[in-house]
């Protein structure tokens, strides 16, 4: 969960490995850039010193989204951020005006990450036939055009709360 500096990009770390070959000691190091969201590989010298970027964890608003820019406020100051799209993932389908999000802020006062909240209600709007057996899985349209898998007893028109987990969409609950 790490945040790192390489070379001008930022990086969130996702895994650590420590490697000894040859009588020394490597660090491989899984991450994703923020920015691109591509994942890699990179091998460090156990002595060498990585930038870690500090950050703090600020509640936005989100007031609304023109084009690929996401509007947001401070909801004590009101003071106004701007975001790319891409910086709120698979989550910018889900989030409505006047969500509350967590952003990590670097020093500079860039928004680094956005955490959006664990679950989401929504609503199915078509499904399809459910197969013979009750624990299979169908595919169901909601209504802001993302496609997911529910259970063979979801409806048309049911309230459910989809799950965000690792950037995929998952089913979590019916709503009541």
């Amino acid at each position: 969960g790490d945040i790192l500096d390489v070379k001008g990009h930022k990086y969130i770390v996702s895994k650590v490995s420590d490697q000894l070959t040859n009588r020394k000691m490597f660090k491989n190091v899984e991450m994703k850039d923020i920015q691109s969201g591509n994942t890699k590989t990179e091998t460090f010298r156990a002595a060498e010193k990585l930038q870690k970027v500090y950050v703090s964890h600020v509640k936005r608003q989100i007031l609304y989204v023109e084009g690929s820019t996401v509007h947001l406020q401070d909801p004590e100051t009101f003071e106004p951020t701007e975001v790319h799209v891409n910086l709120l993932g698979v989550a910018q389908h889900y989030l409505e005006d006047g969500d509350l999000i967590d952003l990590q802020i670097n020093e500079e006062g860039e928004p680094v990450i956005c955490n959006p909240p664990a679950k989401f209600l929504a609503e199915v709007a078509s499904s399809d036939p459910a197969r013979d057996q009750k624990s299979s899985y169908k595919k169901c349209l909601l209504t802001n055009g993302r496609q997911i898998m529910v259970p063979g007893f979801i409806e048309p028109g049911a309230k459910i709360f989809v799950k965000l987990e690792g950037g995929n969409e998952l089913y979590a609950e019916k709503a009541s």
